[in-house]
C-alpha cells in the first residue's frame, strides 16, 4: 500500500485537462522555427568548449541572428550553471595540455665509449640531439597555450562571443517563493514527475532542472512556441528505448500545452539548430560529434575528464590527493584518510568484462600492500540512469575471484553532471570487500 505521503491521486495533477489528451500532437519545427522562442540549456553553452574555432564561429552568427529576430533567451538559472562549469571545462583543458607538457620524454640513448666507433651509436646519439631540440621547441610552444590560458579570466573565446550576445534583455529572470519551490519539488521527486526528479541526489536536490523548466512555462504563458536547445538527451525529458532518446516527456509537453493554451514545446541538440538555421556542415558535423560523446561517453572519450572529476571530489572532500605513476602502482592517484593511505582506481560503466577483469587481476598482483592500507573502485556512469548494480555486482565477483591478500577494497558508483562527479553508493549500496 503507498505510504501516506504518496498521493495516489497525482495523476489529476499531472493530466489536469485529461480531455485534452487525445488532442495533443506535434507539429514540425520547421512550422514553428521562424516565430518561436529558442531557450538554450547550460551544457549546449558549454559544447563550443569542446570544438574547433569554427563551430564556434557558426554558433555566434545563429545565436546573433536569433537574438536579433528576438528569438533567443536564457533561463536565469542555466545562466548560473554556465559560471558554475564553465572553469571546471577550461580546468580540463588546461590539465589535458599540462599533462602533455609534463609527459614529454627526456632522450637518453646513455654513453658509452666502447660503441663510439659504431656507425649505428654515432647515428643515433645525431638523431638525439635533433630530436631533443625538436622536444624542447615542442615543450615550449605548449608552455605558451599552457601560460595563455592560465591568463583567461572571462576572456576565452567562447565568453567573449558570449559577452555580445548574452545581454540582460535575453535572461529570463524567474521570480519564485522559494518555500513553494521547495515543497512543489518534493512532491514531484515523490511522484517521479519530470523533469529533474533524477538528480534527487545531488546536493542542492537537482532544484537546477525544475527551475529550467519553470522559466520555460514562464514563457509560455505569454502564448509563445518554445524550443528547448540541449547538449544532451536529459534522462528525464525523454522517453527513451534502448538508451535512444524518442520524443519528449508527454507529461511536459502536456503541462507546457495547457499553460501556454495551446502552444507546442519541442527539445533538440544544438546540431539540429545549427542545421535548421543553415550553418556551415564541417560545424555541424563537430558539434555533432561533441553530442555524441556526451551521450555515449566511452572511457577513451572522456577518461580525462572522469579522472579530474573523481579527483576533485576526493580533493573536497579529503584535502590533497596525490596522482602516481599509474603503471607502477595500478591506481590513478592516492589520498589519505587519517592515517590511512588508500588508492583509487576508476573505472567506466561502459568498460568491457575483459578489460575490468584485467584491471582488477592487475590490482591484485601488483598492487604494495605496504604502501596501501586499502583501495577504492570508482565505477564513473554517464547519467544516473546507468545501470550500476550490474557492473558493480561483476566486479565483486572479480574482486572474490582474485583477492586472495585479504586486501580491503571499497566499491563506490556515481556519474558527470557537467564534469562534476556526484556519488550516489552512500546511502544506497556501500560494498565492501574483504
Amino acid at each position: 500500500m503507498a505510504s501516506d505521503a504518496f498521493d495516489i491521486f497525482n495523476a489529476s495533477k499531472i493530466y489536469p485537462n485529461p480531455e485534452h489528451i487525445f488532442g495533443t500532437h506535434q507539429i514540425s519545427l520547421s512550422q514553428i522555427k521562424d516565430n518561436c522562442i529558442f531557450i538554450l540549456d547550460t551544457n549546449a553553452l558549454l559544447v563550443p568548449y569542446s570544438t574547433g574555432a569554427g563551430s564556434l564561429t557558426e554558433i555566434g552568427k545563429i545565436y546573433a541572428l536569433l537574438k536579433s529576430k528576438n528569438q533567443l533567451l536564457i533561463p536565469d538559472q542555466v545562466a548560473r550553471e554556465f559560471a558554475n562549469n564553465r572553469p571546471k571545462k577550461i580546468g580540463e583543458m588546461f590539465d589535458a595540455i599540462n599533462k602533455k607538457r609534463n609527459g614529454i620524454p627526456n632522450l637518453s640513448i646513455g654513453q658509452y665509449p666502447l660503441m663510439e666507433g659504431m656507425e649505428g651509436y654515432t647515428e643515433a646519439l645525431g638523431i638525439e640531439l635533433e630530436m631533443k631540440d625538436i622536444l624542447k621547441r615542442y615543450h615550449a610552444s605548449i608552455g605558451k597555450i599552457v601560460n595563455e590560458v592560465k591568463n583567461w579570466s572571462w576572456d576565452d573565446p567562447v565568453s567573449l562571443i558570449y559577452r555580445e550576445i548574452f545581454t540582460p534583455e535575453i535572461v529570463i529572470k524567474l521570480e519564485f517563493d522559494k518555500d513553494q519551490i521547495k515543497k512543489n519539488l518534493a512532491y514531484r521527486y515523490l511522484h517521479k514527475i519530470p523533469p529533474g526528479y533524477k538528480d534527487s541526489s545531488k546536493d542542492d536536490d537537482g532544484i537546477g532542472d525544475y527551475l529550467i523548466w519553470l522559466a520555460i512555462l514562464q514563457v509560455g504563458r505569454s502564448k509563445k512556441n518554445v524550443v528547448f536547445v540541449s547538449g544532451e538527451e536529459k534522462p528525464d525529458w525523454y522517453h527513451k528505448s534502448d538508451k535512444t532518446a524518442l520524443f519528449p516527456r508527454f507529461e511536459l509537453i502536456t503541462e507546457f500545452n495547457d499553460l501556454s493554451e495551446g502552444h507546442h514545446f519541442q527539445i533538440i541538440r544544438l546540431s539540429d539548430l545549427l542545421k535548421i538555421m543553415g550553418a556551415d556542415s564541417g560545424a555541424i558535423e563537430q558539434v555533432k560529434e561533441e553530442e555524441i560523446s556526451i551521450r555515449h561517453t566511452g572511457f577513451s572519450g572522456y577518461a580525462s575528464t572522469a579522472e579530474i572529476a573523481v579527483r576533485n571530489f576526493y580533493l573536497h572532500k579529503y584535502g590533497d590527493v596525490v596522482l602516481v605513476d599509474e603503471m607502477r602502482y595500478q591506481v590513478d592517484f592516492e589520498y589519505l584518510d587519517g592515517d590511512r593511505k588508500i588508492g583509487v582506481i576508476i573505472s567506466n560503466i561502459e568498460t568491457s568484462m575483459r578489460r575490468l577483469e584485467k584491471t582488477i587481476r592487475n590490482l591484485f598482483a601488483h598492487i604494495d600492500t605496504s604502501i596501501y592500507d586499502e583501495c577504492d573502485f570508482v565505477i564513473v556512469g554517464e547519467s544516473h540512469d546507468n545501470n550500476f548494480e550490474i557492473l558493480v555486482e561483476r566486479a565483486e565477483s572479480m574482486i572474490y575471484r582474485f583477492n586472495h591478500n585479504a586486501f580491503e577494497v571499497n566499491v563506490k558508483y556515481g556519474y558527470l553532471d557537467y564534469g562534476t562527479f556526484v556519488e550516489i553508493s552512500d546511502g544506497r549500496k556501500q560494498i565492501k570487500l574483504f
